[in-house]
């Protein structure tokens, strides 16, 4: 999610654990009724050793891990075509607060766009040239400088890299089967398997357009901009956009995948992404376009590039990155081999190289957002910075077991709550003046829109529903439950 609207509060959690016994839920109120002193301190018992196990078990990670209260979450299917596991879906607002959201459909193998309008949600086919796959791994914005939603997108049957952008009705161009008359679609390049993992951002100094994507026949991170080729970049396939490559650094090498992509207020564009060189392995990567040939650690001597965290074989994935006010780069991102989030930060902004960090790179800070096991796929991010200088983020990810979790906080200090315990291949979150809403793949090909609203008691036990909107409450047996061969999850708030 690119488009931001009112940033409320951060809402007062609260970590409060919740037992079993024989069978029955133990609840605040009725733990204190109990009149029995022996059984009172049976659920003591039980409780203190969940906590110290809890707390055993995370020692290290210097994080904190509670379970958010007193919200609900409200839920409308878009659609019942959506994409399948993996296949890409993104979500933005435009300056009347109106979600768009772009997504690929299984069923017909082509690129689709929804919006809310009158009450309902309306479906357009934005691209579908026949008998090809197009439309998969999209992102979307919206672009305030020409008052217009702005998709990217992979073409699989030509393996390109594809644009799209909505217009008037009548003055649509190059798009095929459109349901829709102002939609224009564009070829931005083509030389080789390219557009993968694509993801896109609006340069707010210039208004100008930036795509990150990966480049799988050379194993290599890109950059592409909407100049109308002012010269400043080599030329892409299409003549209003130059591309570059970031990072390649030849055979058996392979940067770029799950790519994401921000720009400061300057124009200065940030990325992230998985170097995923060698068999079986990755790390996360941060990437900036410093110019004049100053960069280091790139193919290319315009940017730098740095290697921030190789924590477990593979890191790295489903990258999300943000700048604070400050410019300091945000990353979420996953690890394959423990089944979990993390959280990288830069201590100070490029060229500053502080030092005393505990990533790989010294000038980072690396940690965990949940307990291994819990899951972390899917990602979608932003942040909060205040006038103090705190930053706080916001994420939606997908849980291990299925379904989303969306989670906030800062270094050390998270809070998670579960928005559904199905599907979840595929997030997209952002916060608008009526709350937290996050976009999903649901059961079944289902792309599935949720609004996260305060409960009128304020009482978490009301948080729960039939349509897997509870939040979850952990029992004592939890503890240990297999997840596969290469991790087991350790019960936290999901």
């Amino acid at each position: 999610m690119k488009q931001l609207d009112l940033l409320p509060s951060r809402p007062r959690c609260e970590f409060t654990l919740h037992r079993f016994f024989r069978g029955e839920k133990i609840s605040r109120s009725s733990v204190f009724s109990l009149r029995q002193t022996g059984f009172l301190l049976l659920v003591a018992f039980f409780s203190f050793t969940y906590l110290v196990l809890y707390i055993a078990m995370n020692a290290g990670t210097g994080a904190l891990f509670s379970q958010a209260s007193n919200f609900d979450w409200t839920e409308e299917t878009i659609t019942a075509t959506g994409p399948a596991d993996g296949d890409g879906m993104d979500m933005a607002f435009d300056s009347n607060g109106v979600p768009g959201i772009c997504y690929y459909n299984a069923t017909s193998t082509s690129l689709y766009f929804a919006y809310y309008l009158n009450g309902g949600w309306i479906n357009e086919l934005v691209d579908d040239p026949n008998m090809t796959i197009t439309g998969r791994n999209c992102s979307i914005i919206y672009d305030t400088t020409q008052a217009r939603f702005a998709i990217s997108y992979y073409d699989l049957s030509n393996t390109n890299l594809e644009y799209a952008f909505r217009g008037s009705a009548g003055g649509g161009t190059g798009c095929d089967n459109s349901s829709f008359s102002g939609w224009s679609c564009e070829t931005v390049d083509s030389s080789g398997s390219v557009g993968l993992y694509s993801d896109l951002a609006r340069n707010p100094s210039n208004g100008q357009i930036g795509i990150g994507y990966y480049d799988a026949t050379n194993g290599a991170s890109k950059f592409a901009l909407r100049d109308l080729q002012s010269g400043t970049l080599p030329a892409c396939s299409d003549a209003d956009w130059s591309c570059e490559t970031v990072e390649n650094e030849g055979a058996g090498t392979d940067f770029g995948q799950y790519i994401s992509i921000t720009f400061q207020s300057n124009g200065t564009p940030h990325m992230a992404y998985t170097d995923a060189s060698g068999e079986a392995s990755g790390k996360l990567v941060y990437t900036i376009r410093v110019g004049a040939g100053g960069g280091s650690g790139c193919t290319d001597t315009d940017w730098t590039c740095e290697d921030v965290d190789d924590s477990s074989a593979i890191v790295g994935r489903h990258t999300k990155i943000a700048l604070n006010s400050s410019n300091i780069p945000h990353i979420v991102y996953y690890s394959a081999t423990n089944l979990q989030l993390r959280y990288a930060y830069r201590l100070a902004t490029i060229p500053g190289a502080p030092g005393g960090g505990n990533c790989r790179d010294a000038d980072w800070n690396c940690q965990n957002v949940n307990a291994a096991g819990e899951g972390g796929r899917y990602i979608d991010m932003y942040l909060v910075s205040s006038s103090g200088g705190a930053t706080t983020l916001h994420i939606s990810s997908n849980r291990a077991s299925g379904g989303v979790t969306y989670t906030s906080g800062e270094y050390g200090n998270w809070t998670s709550e579960t928005v559904n315990t199905v599907g979840g291949q595929g997030t997209a979150l952002a916060n608008t003046s009526g709350g937290v809403v996050v976009s999903y793949v649901g059961s079944l090909n289902t792309l599935v829109y949720g609004t996260r609203t305060e409960n009128a008691s304020g009482d978490r036990s009301s948080a729960s529903s039939s349509s897997g909107k509870a939040i979850q409450e952990l029992a004592l047996s939890d503890l240990f439950v297999g997840v596969d061969d290469t991790a087991q999850k350790i019960a936290a708030p999901s």
